[in-house]
């Protein structure tokens, strides 16, 4: 084989998880993957994100490929003026935070969908935060639901668990990770 000839893509996970799984799997030879589902839950992406639980995450673990849908983490608020907000605090593995601002930033100017007065970028050390300003006669779970499905506020992560095993890749499934 030619190492261009394979891909793999593993999405990260939680290392208590897997050393439990590990330790778990070391304990019962035997095992099902079922068994180790039970420790590892889904991957966890270091920026955060919310994976909606689908048989496209079971595919990962039981078949070694598999695609899952993946969002930020937004929340509508309400100020003090009752003015509504949408407040990203989390976004996704390999999202580009300051794109995704000016996405959103052009559909706000090019006024796509009406409501949005304004976006900006308050993260600071204390960690992220993305602040998106509604104007008061929107329906704010709409323009939520339009950034989620118009931005990278969520998309699909497709995974491949592709080794090299005895000189030969070869897709696994959780129980050989």
């Amino acid at each position: 084989f030619r190492s261009r000839d394979i891909s793999t893509s593993i999405p990260p996970h939680n290392l208590r998880e897997i050393t439990s799984a590990i330790v778990h799997r070391i304990k019962h030879p035997d095992c099902l993957v079922d068994d180790l589902l039970k420790y590892v839950p889904g991957p966890d992406f270091p920026t955060g994100g919310i994976i909606f639980k689908s048989a496209g995450l079971e595919d990962i673990y039981r078949k070694g490929r598999g695609k899952v849908i993946v969002s930020g983490k937004a929340e509508i608020v309400t100020d003090g003026k009752g003015a509504s907000q949408i407040i990203i605090s989390e976004i996704l593995f390999h999202v580009n935070k300051s794109m995704l601002v000016k996405s959103i930033d052009k559909i706000c100017h090019d006024k796509t969908i009406p409501g949005i007065l304004e976006v900006r970028d308050e993260s600071d050390k204390e960690g992220l935060r993305i602040c998106v300003d509604l104007k008061n006669d929107c329906k704010p779970d709409a323009v939520l639901a339009y950034l989620m499905n118009k931005t990278q506020l969520k998309t699909s992560f497709s995974a491949q668990v592709v080794a090299i095993v005895d000189d030969k890749p070869k897709t696994l499934d959780l129980l050989y990770l």
